[in-house]
C-alpha cells in the first residue's frame, strides 16, 4: 500500500497525476525536483516572485473583489481607473496592465455577481486557506482548497466560481475537490 497523506488539495494532485488528454507533459520527478531545486539560492529567489500569467490572475482577483467591496464603483463612469489606480496598476508591466484593464473593462460592463448573496469573495492574495477536515471511512485528512467565490442564487442553490484569466483548459478534478469543499464547509446546502 502507497503512502497516505494527512492532506491534499488540487495543487497537489497536478503534481502527482496529469489531466487526462495531458498525460504526456507530466513528469513523475516534478515533485522531487521542485523541491530540491527549491533549495538552490537563485531558483527559491525566482520562485518568490509571480510570473506574468499569475500576475494576471492575482490582479484580476482583486479587482473583481474592490468592485464588490465598494458597490458605488460598478455604478461610476470612472469605476474601472479607480480599480485600476487602487491595485497600483501602473507600475505592472504593459502586458499585465493591457490584460488586466481588459478583464476589468468586462466585468465592468458585464459583473455577473451583482444581485447575489455573495458567501465568499477572495481578494486574491489570501494566505494558504484553512483545511477542511475530511473524514473517510477510518482515515482523517485536512483538504485545502483556495475558492474564488462562492454565492448563493435567488432559489438558494450554491455556486462555486473560479475566475480564469487565461486560456488553459478546465480540468474536472479541480471541480470535483471544489464540490467536496463545498459539501463539508455547507453541508445543510
Amino acid at each position: 500500500m502507497g503512502k497516505i497523506w494527512d492532506f491534499a488539495s488540487y495543487n497537489l494532485l497536478l503534481l502527482h497525476s496529469p489531466p487526462v488528454v495531458l498525460e504526456h507533459l507530466h513528469c513523475n520527478m516534478k515533485l522531487g525536483f521542485s523541491k530540491a531545486r527549491k533549495k538552490e539560492p537563485q531558483v527559491a529567489k525566482l520562485l518568490e516572485q509571480d510570473n506574468t500569467h499569475q500576475r494576471i490572475g492575482l490582479l484580476a482577483q482583486r479587482g473583481v473583489y474592490e468592485f464588490h467591496n465598494d458597490t458605488l464603483l460598478l455604478g461610476a463612469s470612472n469605476g474601472v481607473s479607480r480599480v485600476a489606480e487602487a491595485l497600483e496598476l501602473s507600475k505592472e508591466s504593459g502586458i499585465v496592465q493591457h490584460r488586466v484593464l481588459t478583464i476589468l473593462n468586462n466585468y465592468y460592463e458585464n459583473p455577473v455577481l451583482v444581485g447575489k448573496e455573495i458567501i465568499k469573495l477572495s481578494h486574491g492574495n489570501e494566505d494558504f486557506p484553512k483545511p477542511i477536515l475530511i473524514k473517510l471511512g477510518n482515515y482523517l485528512f485536512n483538504l485545502y482548497a483556495a475558492i474564488d467565490c462562492i454565492f448563493r442564487s435567488a432559489d438558494g442553490t450554491l455556486h462555486i466560481l473560479d475566475f480564469k484569466t487565461g486560456k488553459s483548459d478546465f480540468d474536472k478534478r479541480q471541480a470535483y475537490i471544489y464540490l467536496l469543499a463545498a459539501r463539508y464547509l455547507y453541508p445543510n446546502d
